[in-house]
């Protein structure tokens, strides 16, 4: 027969054991029992580690979770609870859920209360109606003008007043986090938000994305992904206006406006200071957006753009078929290329030249000791130029007068050219450089004394037998600016384009060349806000007015508006 353990022994039969055995078989026996189930078995009471928790909750009738049990279905609820740190759900059918974090102390009461709130609906026919009426309602016969001006007012306040009331019937959209989609680089998460049906009137997007910081995220989302938006109206000249854009979350109220977050943009080395002045300008705007701004040789942006070090690179030319390979094959789409400045180079003469107009090969002859594009012979004088005459001359001609008769104030066929030209890191000097020498050197004889544009064309205004490139669009006494032949004219013209801003835009101007914004945007996404509302600065009339700053020509609003069409 197998002896049972000393421990399951009859009373009776313990008796009879040593005084020391049996010490031990009482010790090792409630250390067994206070382990397998915190009892004591000398009957004493074991004082445990307990707090309390109340909790109440509107409505009353919810699902209370602490630390993912169901514990009740109705509130007001008293929870005795173990000593630490606890996650409370609490969980409605129609409502947004709410977590909240409590911690317990030993003897002592933490209270909450939580109140749920309605799920963001769509808006009904009925209700967008209603908000319409409010918004722009309509003038009663007997009503004078500042009767319907303070009418529309007082309606617009109502409105405003729900709206800060959380009042469902005035809600605008839904915004949804997508917490799955963190972005490194910006060091934000995603919010899309989907406007109602009734917004499109104010001009927003169907569906817009804007960041979000992760400590605002965990503010505004505590629980649940969605969450209700509401627009704030004033009036306008005509109409009610849209003048704040809310999120609202767990009992905070978050101005969409207010941007925060990070950008990164690459920019290669010749428009930094461009890149610069427009960051700078953005941050006086958005004092909560942090910038990062990368500097790298025009080869590398769109290295930079490929491998995810930057989601905007400028560059003062188009990228290649090459440079977009990489990118396209990382991401599935290509980058966008957004035109947001324009630099051209014009050929500035003294006024009385009787030059009619240049070539492109005929520039890199004047200018050039290596002759790259034209393999023309060295041109040194004006006479190795084809002149106009001007129709006072011509006229003398026809009426048969000699030629001795004909007013020739200089002998231009036997003058010297005297060029006059930029510094060499000036951005428009590499440029002409590139563009009309091929790369080439230039003659050692080009004057580049002068440091910019202006004082460029006003020695051409007073050196008569001078030929100066500068920024196109500069005026001076006594100068003017000579067509160029465009080596791919339309079969209508003649070939020779003016230099002017337009023909420049039309990209018949040969020396013309447009600054590029490259944007990872996915197809069919909507641009970022952070990103939005930089390249909203970037093309507004402040962000032109900057680019002129750096000698850079601003784009016209067409123009403009015709690039926007890209990021639809």
């Amino acid at each position: 027969m197998i002896e049972r353990p000393w421990i399951l022994m009859t009373p009776h039969l313990m008796k009879l054991l040593p005084l020391d055995l049996r010490l031990i078989r009482d010790l090792t026996l409630i250390g067994i029992l206070w382990l397998l189930f915190g009892v004591n078995p000398t009957g004493a009471v074991t004082a445990t580690a307990e707090g309390t928790l109340t909790l109440v909750t509107e409505p009353t009738a919810t699902n209370i979770y602490v630390d993912g049990l169901l514990r009740a279905n109705i509130t007001p609820l008293i929870l005795k609870l173990a000593v630490g740190k606890h996650e409370l759900d609490i969980k409605k059918a129609g409502k947004q859920p709410e977590s909240l974090a409590v911690e317990i102390r030993a003897g002592q009461v933490v209270s909450k209360r939580v109140t749920l709130v309605d799920l963001p609906t769509k808006q009904s026919p009925v209700q967008e109606i209603n908000l319409l009426k409010l918004l722009n309602p309509l003038r009663g016969y007997l009503e004078t003008t500042a009767e319907f001006i303070r009418r529309r007012q007082q309606l617009i306040e109502s409105l405003n007043q729900s709206v800060q009331q959380r009042n469902s019937s005035y809600q605008a959209g839904i915004a949804t986090l997508e917490k799955d989609s963190y972005n490194a680089i910006t060091g934000t998460l995603p919010v899309t938000i989907e406007w109602f049906d009734w917004t499109q009137r104010f001009n927003l997007a169907e569906k817009s994305t804007i960041p979000i910081l992760p400590e605002a995220a965990k503010l505004l989302w505590k629980e649940g992904l969605q969450k209700a938006v509401y627009l704030y109206f004033e009036l306008g000249k005509n109409n009610a206006i849209v003048s704040k854009m809310v999120l609202l979350g767990n009992h905070e109220e978050w101005v969409i406006d207010d941007l925060s977050g990070y950008l990164t943009s690459v920019s290669s080395r010749p428009l930094a200071n461009l890149m610069t002045l427009w960051v700078e300008k953005h941050h006086a705007l958005y004092p909560n957006v942090h910038f990062q701004m990368l500097l790298t040789d025009t080869n590398q942006v769109p290295t930079m753009l490929a491998n995810g070090s930057s989601f905007l690179g400028l560059m003062e030319r188009e990228m290649t078929t090459a440079e977009t390979a990489p990118f396209i094959k990382k991401y599935g789409y290509s980058p966008i290329g957004i035109r947001v400045a324009m630099t051209a180079v014009a050929l500035y003469v003294h006024q009385s030249n009787p030059v009619k107009g240049l070539t492109l090969a005929q520039i890199d002859a004047i200018f050039s000791s290596t002759g790259k594009c034209s393999g023309l012979k060295e041109i040194t004088s004006w006479g190795q130029l084809e002149f106009k005459t001007s129709w006072q001359n011509q006229f003398k001609t026809w009426v048969g007068l000699e030629k001795s008769q004909i007013e020739t104030d200089l002998d231009w066929k036997k003058l010297n050219i005297q060029l006059i030209g930029l510094p060499d890191m000036e951005l428009n000097y590499n440029f002409f450089q590139e563009q009309a020498l091929c790369g080439g050197e230039f003659k050692n004889t080009l004057n580049q004394s002068n440091p910019d544009t202006i004082e460029i064309v006003d020695l051409v205004g007073e050196t008569v037998n001078s030929l100066g490139f500068a920024k196109l669009g500069e005026t001076a006494p006594n100068v003017k600016s000579l067509p160029l032949q465009n080596p791919t004219p339309h079969w209508w013209s003649s070939g020779w384009v003016d230099p002017t801003v337009d023909e420049a835009l039309a990209g018949d101007y040969p020396l013309t060349r447009f600054i590029w914004l490259y944007i990872n945007k996915p197809s069919q996404q909507p641009l970022p806000v952070v990103m939005n509302k930089f390249f909203r600065l970037i093309i507004s009339e402040d962000g032109q007015k900057l680019a002129t700053q750096q000698d850079f020509i601003s784009l016209s609003a067409e123009f403009i508006q015709e690039e926007l069409e890209k990021l639809k």
